[in-house]
């Protein structure tokens, strides 16, 4: 049950994203939404689900969790997100974030890079490789997770009361 709640945690968090302002002007909205059209924003959230799920899928087979439950696993999330992931619903947060970050002119130059070879092949790479880095960035802190326990416990040893 526990590796099934964190299942869905990590499902969640998968698609987490900060709240954002409204945008003061429509045309950057309008702006914003044709860049997420141009840079396949709906795909790329699909595709980086699924890289997050699978990199899961694969933890959950490696410590020994059973095939079959992966593979129901997998069904159950692949079900949740087509059923519950309604782009109509996340489009206009994600393109009010991308309003109130961009000025409209700043937009059209992203749209126009989009629209170049470089700008097709970093919409579809960027999404695969901030995971990539992501991973790379937590393996490489979890190596460290020795110095840190010890620089903390010192602090907490100072404070503990005796």
């Amino acid at each position: 049950m526990k590796i099934l709640r964190m299942t869905a945690l990590l499902a969640c968090m998968a698609l987490a994203g900060s709240t954002p302002s409204p945008a003061s002007e429509d045309t950057g909205i309008e702006l914003a939404g044709s860049l997420l059209e141009k840079i396949d924003a709906r795909g790329a959230m699909r595709a980086e689900f699924d890289q997050t799920i699978g990199d899961l899928l694969q933890r959950l087979s490696e410590s020994g969790f059973p095939d079959a439950a992966t593979i129901e696993v997998k069904r159950a999330l692949s079900e949740w997100y087509e059923q519950e992931i309604v782009w109509s619903e996340i489009q206009p947060r994600l393109a009010a974030a991308y309003a109130r970050d961009f000025s409209p002119e700043e937009l059209r130059e992203l749209i126009a890079f989009f629209d170049t070879p470089l700008g097709r092949k970093a919409a579809s790479r960027l999404p695969s490789l901030t995971i990539e880095s992501a991973t790379i960035r937590q393996e490489y802190a979890s190596t460290k997770q020795e110095s840190l326990n010890t620089r903390i416990a010192q602090v907490v040893g100072r404070y503990q009361v005796k």
